[in-house]
């Protein structure tokens, strides 16, 4: 649900437009101000989408209202409304990133035009993507989990300007989409917030929507494969609780009573990886979570995770990821502030775990 503004002296003019975008489904009007400084530190204080502003409002103008607004936050989308029809005037205060001038009196069909243009841009975005993480899921290629996820957590971090709400908003959407399309649980919302919670981070980070988004994809693959085999749910909760652990090949056909040649088989129809590599992949993805949110030295976490040298490990680290592992733990940050509490018990939450 989009959040409007409205900023209008004129009371009866405010309650027009309220009537107007309760017509208008995905967007609701959550305050109403009479005043430009009143409408700057509304915004300031809450999560806001569109403001709809008078352009002669008692105190600061419009006009000044919409460089505020933009200062704040410059994803709040302002129009301008004013009996004013000068196109001139209309070229000077589109110039303010405002995104659309409107006359009064605000017609119906004007207001509606503006409100389902603005839904297709912002939802179109987000359907692109969306179209990608389906595709990614329907290649049944964990490689791409491993490779693209990156570059659609960094998308999401840019398009939403590392804002909180927005970012949370958008995950929302993703994780409600594929846990709905392609997972079988009971209650898709409810699983959405104990599986991937979204609102322990302070302030999302791009690594932390990456995070995010690799732990959907992870249980999505999951889940499809139990679906289309059943024994896939044995052999994926095995590798789940153990995947830190010196894990071999025979330890998983053991303990999970299949033959090598089937599960090879299976497991490469599903993930088009075989089991050791996805095995690694998976050992990789915590290696970096850990070099962002932990302190721990490399040889710490490589025999945490089951690589029993170091050296090796390295050399995992440098056949995937491209570079070597003391490269990558120079491109990260210590995000532990950035989380209630610390990384280590945000990680826990997310059932990540800690290496202790």
């Amino acid at each position: 649900m989009y959040r409007i503004l409205i900023a209008d002296s004129d009371f009866l003019m405010r309650e027009a437009l309220v009537t107007v975008i309760k017509q208008v489904r995905g967007f609701e009007v959550i305050a109403q101000r009479a005043s430009g400084e009143e409408t700057v530190e509304f915004c300031m204080k809450n999560r806001v989408d569109i403001v709809f502003v008078e352009v002669m409002m008692p105190g600061i103008t419009g006009i000044e209202v919409a460089r505020k607004i933009y200062d704040i936050d410059h994803e709040i989308t302002v129009y301008l409304m004013s009996t004013y029809t000068s196109f001139a005037f209309a070229r000077q205060v589109l110039g303010l990133n405002v995104r659309d001038y409107i006359s009064k009196p605000v017609s119906m069909n004007s207001v509606t035009t503006l409100l389902k243009n603005y839904k297709i841009e912002k939802e179109g975005n987000n359907q692109s993507l969306l179209l990608q993480l389906r595709e990614i899921t329907d290649s049944c290629d964990f490689k791409r989990v491993y490779y693209e996820i990156r570059d659609c957590a960094e998308k999401i971090f840019r398009d939403c300007s590392g804002g909180k709400e927005r970012i949370q908003s958008v995950l929302s959407l993703i994780g409600h989409d594929l846990i709905g399309g392609y997972c079988d649980f009971e209650n898709p919302a409810m699983a959405r917030e104990v599986l991937y919670p979204i609102s322990e981070s302070k302030r999302p980070t791009r690594i932390f929507v990456e995070i995010w988004l690799t732990r959907l994809m992870i249980d999505v693959f999951s889940q499809n494969a139990n679906r289309k085999y059943p024994v896939m749910e044995k052999i994926t909760g095995y590798m789940n609780r153990h995947y830190r652990e010196a894990v071999s090949l025979d330890d998983v056909t053991s303990n999970c009573n299949i033959s090598q040649g089937y599960l090879s088989r299976i497991f490469k129809k599903q993930y088009k990886v075989s089991v050791m590599e996805y095995l690694h992949m998976r050992k990789l993805i915590l290696a970096k979570i850990y070099l962002h949110f932990s302190s721990y030295t490399i040889a710490d976490i490589a025999y945490n995770l089951g690589y029993n040298e170091s050296g090796y490990f390295s050399k995992v680290f440098k056949k995937y990821e491209g570079i070597t592992i003391q490269e990558y733990k120079k491109t990260c940050q210590n995000n532990e502030e950035i989380f209630s509490g610390n990384g280590e018990k945000y990680l826990e939450q997310i059932g990540l775990g800690s290496l202790a």
